[in-house]
């Protein structure tokens, strides 16, 4: 088939249809149990017993497994992706000291290199102002939310008169 110029398998058009596919594949998914997780090591109102430490990590360590397969490997060499990745593939090798504190403070490392890579896998949208701030000038780029901004700023305001 390849002779009828039908099907092409040199590597700049694989490499095409690979960056296509890679666009139009939806985000990685984070579980929700990974952020009931988070919440509750992270929470500053609430200290964990001592026997349920354990338990915690235990649970973070299976989250921390969880999530560093779902980055893309193209996004996997990005710099912020990269050194979040090496926190926590450290985290997960180490082991941590034997005492209550020494303990939790693992664990609460280990949340917090999970929360940064959970930010990298689901950015939160940027929100556009609301439209009783029209008097002000949007210092975002329009669209950068993914919406239709209510707001302009005086030059497109004074263009579109």
């Amino acid at each position: 088939m390849s002779h009828l110029g039908i099907f092409d398998a040199s590597e700049h058009t694989l490499l095409r249809v690979l960056e296509g596919l890679r666009r139009s594949a939806p985000p990685p998914t984070v579980p929700d149990s990974v952020f009931a997780l988070l919440d509750a090591i992270l929470d500053p109102d609430h200290v964990p017993d001592e026997d349920v430490v354990p338990d915690l990590t235990m649970r973070m360590r299976g989250s921390l497994m969880e999530l560093l397969p779902l980055i893309p490997e193209h996004d996997a060499t990005k710099p912020e992706f990269e050194s979040l990745i090496a926190v926590a593939r450290r985290l997960l090798d180490e082991d941590p000291a034997g005492d209550y504190l020494g303990v939790r403070l693992h664990l609460r490392r280990m949340a917090v290199a999970g929360l940064g890579l959970v930010d990298l896998l689901a950015p939160l949208p940027v929100p556009c102002p609301p439209a009783e701030t029209a008097g002000l000038v949007n210092r975002l780029p329009e669209g950068a939310c993914g919406l239709p901004c209510a707001v302009q700023s005086p030059s497109a305001v004074g263009s579109s008169r």
